[in-house]
């Protein structure tokens, strides 16, 4: 027996800023569980910024540290989210005014989220109220 489920994993295209798509990261974005996970992986996050400052590029601490945040994505999202865009740059890396490219991975797929939740939403509203127009009036029609 089998048993079928839509799990609502969406496929979005990584593009750098030349167009180019570099790769491909897949994950449910109407995951409410990621908006209840996002405060403490932030939170986690800025203590992991905080702790790299004084470390060495090529030290084993830094390594570990940049596995941490990959974890901490991995679980926040509930799929390798890491993977994709870990293979482009690297965790730590700076992009334009001196912002971690894991700052910017961060920012793009909790505006996904936000954007997906918010649509999710106003279609369940959306319905409900088509549902219990009938019921308006008392009697259902």
């Amino acid at each position: 027996m089998l048993i079928q489920i839509n799990d609502g994993r969406k496929t979005y295209n990584i593009q750098n800023q030349d167009g180019e798509i570099v790769a491909s990261v897949t994950f449910n974005p109407s995951n409410t569980n990621i908006l209840k996970r996002a405060d403490s992986v932030a939170d986690r996050l800025d203590e992991i910024l905080k702790d790299i400052k004084n470390m060495e590029s090529s030290s084993k601490a830094l390594e570990e540290k940049e596995e941490e945040v990959k974890r901490a994505l991995n679980d926040l999202f509930c799929a390798d989210v890491s993977t994709p865009f870990f293979n482009i740059m690297g965790v730590f890396s700076r992009v334009g005014k001196g912002q971690y490219f894991v700052s910017q991975v961060l920012e793009e797929l909790m505006n996904i989220v936000k954007e997906a939740q918010k649509s999710d939403e106003e279609a369940s509203n959306k319905r409900m109220e088509e549902y219990l127009a009938d019921y308006a009036e008392g009697e259902p029609k």
